[in-house]
């Protein structure tokens, strides 16, 4: 569990790292001084959801399924097992009789791990009302 945790969180960096080398959308309207996209991610996983911007997330999701797509499937057997372990998906992972890729899972486990991530950094230099 603890390789997987460190997988994931390694992968929620690669994630954040392509999301940063896009540039904002501006979804958010001029108010707010987002530069890249990891930081209307981040506003998004702080602030909302927003449900009118849904839409907005499509290169998200394409950069989510890359990561995971390009995952090697001994690594990403290990990444199913540990994601039913945090995510509570199976009742019993030692029940499992051969190696098993769920990409769904590994991909909702990663957007946790983004999540996370994102929830953890300092947004104030974005603040409209200039107190960051």
């Amino acid at each position: 569990m603890e390789f997987t945790a460190t997988v994931y969180q390694a992968l929620a960096r690669k994630v954040a790292f392509k999301l940063q080398r896009i540039g904002a959308t501006g979804v958010y309207g001029d108010d707010y001084r987002h530069k890249t996209l990891w930081d209307e991610y981040c506003h998004e996983i702080q602030e909302g959801p927003y449900e009118l911007l849904e839409t907005a997330w499509e290169t998200v999701e394409s950069i989510f399924n890359s990561i995971v797509e390009a995952v090697p499937p001994e690594e990403a057997v290990l990444l199913t097992i540990g994601a039913m372990w945090d995510l509570d998906e199976y009742e019993d992972v030692s029940s499992v009789q051969r190696p098993t890729i769920y990409p769904d899972l590994i991909r909702h486990r990663l957007r946790q791990a983004v999540s996370e991530l994102a929830g953890a950094r300092n947004m104030a230099r974005f603040d409209p009302t200039g107190s960051g």
